[in-house]
């Protein structure tokens, strides 16, 4: 897990930072198979696209007969695909199914224990706020004071 180096407390350098980081390896190409005999059934509708043309008022614009074809085709394609609906389950083959499983418990570990780091940073930055504040608080408490002796030792001339 070279790629997660950058969560970890590096002291070497920034250079050598960017040197260790790597982009992470490809991943494996995964089949989907489904039962041969079980095939999902597919409902077609095979309705006439409607087209419409749109006439602008400032100038007019061609549609040609070839772009009305490639939108008509879009268009049943995509009739066709949210037609569809699986009624069987699909079976995926993973060949590395347990390496896979424990990245992404590494990852999640990982995830965990930069999100605890998180809240106590929060916590520590809520801290602060508090003491700034109190120590806020205090400042203008003394400058008050000070403002009060300033008046009645010059107002006494």
């Amino acid at each position: 897990m070279a790629f997660l180096k950058f969560l970890g407390r590096h002291k070497e350098g920034a250079e050598k930072f960017k040197e260790e980081l790597e982009a992470p390896p490809a991943p494996p190409e995964y089949r989907v198979r489904t039962l041969q005999k079980e095939q999902p059934t597919v409902e077609v509708k095979t309705e006439e696209p409607k087209v419409e043309e749109v006439v602008s008022t400032e100038r007019e614009t061609k549609v040609t007969p070839l772009e009305r074809r490639a939108v008509s085709k879009t268009k049943e394609q995509l009739a066709v695909r949210e037609g569809l609906v699986l009624t069987k389950p699909i079976f995926v083959m993973a060949e590395n199914f347990m390496e896979m499983v424990r990245e992404i418990s590494s990852a999640n570990s990982v995830l965990r224990k930069s999100n605890d780091e998180l809240k106590r940073l929060d916590e520590l930055k809520t801290d602060k706020d508090k003491e700034f504040e109190k120590w806020k608080r205090s400042l203008e408490d003394i400058q008050r004071k000070l403002i009060f002796v300033d008046k009645t030792l010059f107002e006494a001339k």
